[in-house]
């Protein structure tokens, strides 16, 4: 199988021949990518900039998106990457890219994907998430940013995405502008965030290992700036 390239901002997803480009990232470059090929052990291996990370009752070896990937189980299972400079974009433009699958929608507040920052962290921070509805029957996507002038949320259109397929999911941020692009169908809105920046750990599969946990498969994830 094709792997998912990740160059200059853009995510060629695997098979399909869909490329995915934020216009925040015409000439960007990859910060970190994460295949989570690995079958065994505890460490998530950063195959570009040496961020590797740390798992925690993380299912290794399961069916990817390209590949195998990892499978979250809920409360207790996350992936931990310590914070470096590179991984703060600022005031710069920035994408984060994935692929999850799942079909369980979460019974807390919201699942967190991917996040790096807190609301302890001066406010400063971004995350993507699902979102459940009232009832826990379905979940949304959304993006959230919050930096040193504001805070902005898009959420990607689909009303259901815990519908057992596989997803391709970028949020990105540039100078006014917030956006999302899920399953190659970009959304946008205008928003002055500010800089982003925190000493917090980035996080896979849950907020912490006890909050937000998200239940299910995640593949070929990336930061780019």
């Amino acid at each position: 199988m094709v792997r998912k390239q990740l160059a200059r901002g853009t995510a060629i997803v695997a098979g399909m021949g869909i490329a995915l480009a934020s216009p925040a990232l015409a000439g960007a470059a990859t910060v970190a990518l994460w295949h989570m090929d690995e079958t065994t052990g505890t460490t998530m291996t950063d195959s570009v900039g040496g961020h590797h990370g740390k798992l925690r009752n993380v299912a290794l070896g399961q069916p990817g998106f390209s590949g195998t990937g990892y499978g979250f189980a809920g409360v207790g299972s996350i992936a931990t990457v310590p914070s470096r400079a590179d991984l703060n974009p600022g005031a710069a433009p920035f994408t984060v890219t994935l692929h999850f699958r799942t079909s369980v929608v979460s019974g807390d507040d919201s699942a967190d994907l991917m996040r790096k920052g807190l609301s302890t962290d001066s406010a400063r921070l971004w995350k993507i998430e699902l979102r459940p509805n009232a009832s826990h029957t379905a979940a949304r996507v959304r993006c959230y940013f919050r930096g040193s002038r504001a805070a902005a949320s898009i959420y990607a259109s689909p009303a259901n995405v815990a519908d057992g397929a596989w997803h391709t999911l970028q949020c990105f941020k540039q100078n006014g502008i917030v956006g999302i692009t899920f399953d190659g169908k970009v959304r946008t809105k205008a928003a002055r965030v500010g800089s982003i920046s925190n000493g917090a750990v980035l996080t896979i599969g849950a907020k912490t290992a006890t909050d937000d946990a998200y239940p299910g498969l995640i593949d070929e994830a990336a930061f780019d700036v």
